[in-house]
């Protein structure tokens, strides 16, 4: 076997772990809930902060603003 090449075994386990343990994951939710029930468009720092009763300092306080919070979303909907 070429030593560059990596084997890796995906389970449903390491992704269902990689899922409970996501940072920040009452956030990614709130925006999910969001797309659910309005659309992507409608995804804004405030209308977070409105599902999840925070003020915008706390979603700062986990995000560098808007397009972080878009990547970790993206990133928690590929590891489901």
């Amino acid at each position: 076997m070429d030593e560059n090449i990596v084997t890796v075994d995906f389970t449903a386990r390491d992704t269902q772990d990689n899922i409970i343990n996501f940072p920040h994951k009452e956030w990614i939710e709130a925006g999910i809930k969001i797309m659910r029930e309005k659309s992507a468009e409608s995804i804004s720092i405030d209308a977070i902060c409105e599902v999840m009763n925070k003020q915008e300092k706390d979603f700062l306080l986990c995000f560098n603003g808007l397009e972080s919070y878009i990547y970790s979303l993206l990133d928690y909907w590929y590891e489901k």
